[in-house]
């Protein structure tokens, strides 16, 4: 392991840590929140500390390999949630470090959950790093790094590997840092178009700017205890909507779209299965809302479509306890959970394409039985996917279902009822954050033992980065010459 390339890549992820919460003070002192030193003091200790250890490490920085790329993007997620906790210590809104780490975790690995009574009692600066960080942990600190700065050499593909979702990340030019370079600019340029349609639609600029945040990066982040219900708003509820659905596409896909590449849009298998599965649940769920309740209604169909969309893609903002429509609707948003939005999205779960090769792979295993000689083959947009790209999948899905399982375990054995461990468990590998606790939905896991939250946030960055990426670092194998 070569720790000294390592410590290049750490001390710039410190600089721009660094960078990124100053970002809240202009908010801090034009609303006079008061959190303005807590926020200057850490960005700048940050800035220091990362600046300290790249001018001493930086010849080695190409020195970095696929072990080393690895372990940066595992360990850097767990560096940066405990420097961005100090200020929400410094300011005294949290008392401890667990809270104040699980905020954080949560804010980075887009899940939104929070150990907080209230958002809106947040200064406005904090408010505004809380929220920032979904935007910046969507896409990943270490793909942004990438598009920043050429410092990373040879490790810049491993890196991009580690840490973009999905088992195929999706190149748009032969160099890394200008397939990252492309990737955050759409990322930018269709959030700068959200803000302003907020903006048009009455919300106050930062208000726009943190929902924005928490629509592209998918991580639900509201300045509101009530969410976008606070604002009663049709047009808000539609425009987050279909930002929410712009979200969870491939963002290489985006890209293609805007340079005229329209076609993608129903020639490609994940994205028609990925529309296909939201058209679907939404027709079950106003199906099911207008028979057990008062008829099909425009706001109805708007609302149902609003949380179909809203699970799906991991961004769990809500308008309503949608628990409390049935516990039909409860299993039906609860699988939701697992199956995520596109590969190559800001989204969290297992992501539409694997579910997609599961059940494609799985037909095509009982056509086998029947015709034992037959060749046939698993086509995702008209190629055989390779025996490999399959197995690796099914050994995705086991993992993910033998972590939820351990660790619902483990919850139930902190004190949690079966019920609530598996809504917590659900919620935190799927990045969601929203779980199904007592008699509804919440994001507020402040009840949960200390303990409790340390699993949590562990299942929190197992799911960002995809499981094999934290799991590999953590074996044996990995550490050996």
């Amino acid at each position: 392991m070569n720790f000294r390339a390592i410590g290049a890549v750490i001390g710039f992820l410190l600089i721009f840590c660094g960078v990124a919460m100053s970002l809240g003070i202009p908010f801090s002192l034009y609303y006079k929140s008061g959190d303005a030193y807590a926020l200057g003091s850490t960005a700048a200790g940050s800035f220091l500390a990362g600046t300290l250890l790249y001018s001493t490490f930086r010849k080695h920085r190409h020195d970095m390999k696929l072990r080393e790329g690895v372990f940066v993007v595992a360990i850097g997620w767990i560096i940066l949630a405990t420097i961005g906790a100090i200020p929400f210590l410094l300011v005294g809104v949290i008392d401890n470090f667990t809270d104040a780490f699980f905020e954080m975790i949560s804010g980075f690995t887009t899940t939104s959950a929070t150990t907080l009574d209230s958002i809106e009692a947040l200064p406005h600066g904090l408010l505004f790093w809380r929220s920032i960080a979904h935007w910046i942990g969507g896409m990943g600190m270490i793909v942004l790094s990438l598009a920043i700065l050429p410092m990373l050499g040879i490790g810049g593909m491993q890196m991009y590997h580690a840490e973009v979702p999905g088992p195929t990340p999706d190149k748009l030019s032969p160099r890394i840092k200008q397939t990252a370079a492309l990737l955050w600019t759409v990322y930018a340029v269709i959030s700068g178009v959200l803000t302003l349609l907020l903006v048009l639609g009455g919300m106050n600029l930062f208000d726009s700017l943190c929902h924005t945040f928490g629509t592209m990066g998918t991580g639900g982040c509201s300045t509101r205890d009530a969410g976008l219900a606070y604002y009663n708003s049709e047009y808000m509820n539609i425009v987050v909507t279909l930002f929410m659905i712009i979200a969870g596409m491939n963002i290489a896909v985006q890209y293609r779209i805007l340079r005229g590449e329209v076609s993608l849009l129903w020639t490609g298998s994940e994205i028609r299965f990925y529309f296909g599965m939201l058209l679907l649940v939404s027709i079950i769920v106003v199906l099911y809302r207008s028979v057990t309740g008062t008829g099909i209604t425009g706001t109805m169909i708007s609302d149902s479509v609003f949380h179909v969309v809203s699970i799906a893609t991991t961004s769990a903002f809500v308008n309503s306890d949608f628990s409390a429509w049935g516990s039909m609707m409860v299993f039906v948003f609860f699988m939701l959970m697992f199956t995520g939005a596109c590969a190559g999205s800001t989204s969290g779960a297992m992501k539409s394409i694997r579910v997609l090769v599961l059940f494609k792979a799985s037909f095509a295993e009982l056509k086998r039985l029947v015709h034992p000689r037959a060749v046939i083959p698993v086509r995702v947009n008209k190629r055989a996917l390779p025996p490999d790209v399959i197995g690796r999948i099914f050994a995705f899905f086991m993992v993910y279902l033998a972590s939820f399982v351990a660790a619902s375990f483990i919850m139930m054995l902190l004190g949690l009822t079966m019920y609530d461990a598996f809504g917590a468990v659900a919620a935190m590998l799927g990045n969601i954050g929203l779980g199904f606790a007592g008699d509804g939905i919440s994001s507020e896991y402040g009840h949960i033992p200390v303990a409790g939250k340390w699993v949590l946030a562990f299942c929190m960055v197992l799911g960002r980065l995809e499981f094999f990426t934290l799991l590999l670092i953590l074996s044996p194998t990995f550490w050996k010459k």
